[in-house]
């Protein structure tokens, strides 16, 4: 069965209605509590073992409350790879001064520094795929769909410069120097944990790219 893909996180999806702060608030903690009960119980009893309904009790909220905030439990279990921030895709598709690869490398740095303002909740999902091999096809998912994404925002870049690059192709080189320098990141840390250093993954992403110029050159 094909993984359902990932939800967008409530704090996105609460961005801009009605309700304002208190509303955003709201939602932010829903969505805390369910992943966290989700994770609690996943954790202690297996993936497997774990209902829906379980989960919507020990956070407190309906299954109706559920669904509207997740389209699985596997959704409440995993950290989807957080969206690119608008800003810096604007920046992207229209920074006219640089080449494809150099305004590419400034997006991946940024997309670097928002990846690490969750560290236990990328090291957790780690540990549920670990101990729960079923959940690798809805993590797979997840990073498919983030490359899609990518794509869509390569595409328009592509569509205003006219320079010959295989968006599909950028998309996936893209996909692999992000996780690589995340696990790189990892492979320094203590078992279980992320660096939540910023610095230290942009670093490690200018490694990788490194690498990557140095595999390629002709």
């Amino acid at each position: 069965m094909t993984p359902p893909p990932a939800s967008q996180d409530a704090e996105t999806e609460a961005t801009g209605r009605a309700g304002g702060t208190l509303w955003d608030t709201r939602r932010r903690r829903t969505h805390r509590d369910i992943r966290r009960a989700a994770r609690e119980l996943a954790l202690e009893r297996g993936v497997a073992a774990v209902t829906v309904d379980e989960i919507a009790g020990a956070a407190g909220v309906s299954r109706r409350t559920f669904f509207n905030y997740f389209r699985s439990k596997e959704d409440a279990l995993l950290e989807a790879p957080p969206a690119l921030a608008p800003d810096a895709v604007e920046r992207f598709v229209h920074a006219d001064d640089f080449s494809f690869g150099a305004a590419l490398a400034d997006l991946v740095r940024g997309h670097a520094r928002d990846i690490v303002r969750d560290p236990d909740g990328i090291a957790t999902s780690h540990r549920l795929v670990t101990e729960n091999p079923e959940l690798a096809g809805f993590l797979l998912e997840m990073f498919a769909e983030a490359e899609r994404a990518l794509i869509a925002v390569f595409e328009r870049r592509l569509a205003r410069t006219g320079e010959n690059i295989d968006p599909r192709l950028a998309a996936a080189l893209t996909g692999c120097v992000m996780r690589m320098a995340v696990e790189c990141r990892r492979a320094e840390a203590a078992p279980g944990d992320v660096p939540a250093d910023p610095d230290a993954l942009v670093a490690e992403v200018d490694r990788v790219l490194a690498g990557l110029r140095a595999v390629l050159a002709p």
